[in-house]
């Protein structure tokens, strides 16, 4: 179409000069800013997903598996819904193919990675935990044999002391043993001694030593029957 200046408007002509100016960019196509390569065209097919050429990484996640996607989106810049694209490639959109699959696979190989310390962090933390539970639950079988055990010698000792006619002092300090008080410590016993000093000591088993049973009857006589 030829223009003829003399009978046209100064805003006719501004209206051509604009048509011709995006005719211009439809088929030539339009270079992504900062890309100094020949750009394709908005309606070229992604090389990757047209021809196969130049396979992309594997992804090893499935959160991970865009390749093509991304690739559909450097080609023709259309987000096909997702606006993620436009935030995180839209400076890229129009690259080379080579590049493209570059661009593609820094990514995925990147969302692999933190895809990887996840994970680790997920068994790391599952290991740390069930770590913990089994110890609290060792800890808990120790707590309650133990308390087994304790009932079992406080078991063995009432009666021992009781038939004595003594009462029973279990020491809550694991560092010292139970003992077999005579019962009635403000009585005095026939010597004229104390019987609140008149203690005859447990073992480790529960047992008092007849040699201790003696002694102590000994230095204070009448305290035990």
């Amino acid at each position: 179409m030829q223009l003829r200046l003399g009978t046209l408007s100064s805003a006719s002509l501004g209206d051509a000069i604009v048509l011709s100016a995006v005719t211009g960019l439809m088929l030539t196509g339009c270079a992504s800013p900062g890309n100094t390569g020949s750009a394709p065209t908005i309606a070229q097919t992604p090389q990757a997903v047209s021809d196969g050429s130049g396979a992309l990484v594997r992804a090893r996640h499935v959160e991970c598996n865009f390749g093509p996607k991304v690739m559909k989106y450097l080609a023709t810049g259309d987000n096909q819904g997702d606006p993620r694209l436009d935030k995180i490639f839209a400076r890229h959109v129009g690259a080379p193919g080579p590049e493209a699959r570059r661009i593609v696979d820094d990514a995925i190989e990147k969302c692999d990675g933190a895809a990887d310390d996840r994970e680790a962090a997920q068994a790391s933390a599952s290991a740390s935990a069930e770590s913990a539970a089994a110890k609290a639950s060792a800890e808990a079988q120790a707590s309650a044999s133990a308390d087994a055990a304790r009932a079992n010698l406080l078991a063995k000792e009432r009666p021992a002391c009781a038939a004595m006619g003594g009462r029973l002092n279990p020491n809550s300090n694991s560092a010292y043993l139970d003992t077999c008080d005579a019962p009635n410590p403000d009585a005095a016993a026939t010597n004229g001694a104390l019987c609140a000093y008149a203690q005859i000591a447990f073992n480790a088993s529960g047992q008092m030593a007849q040699s201790d049973i003696d002694v102590v009857r000994d230095g204070y006589p009448g305290c035990f029957k």
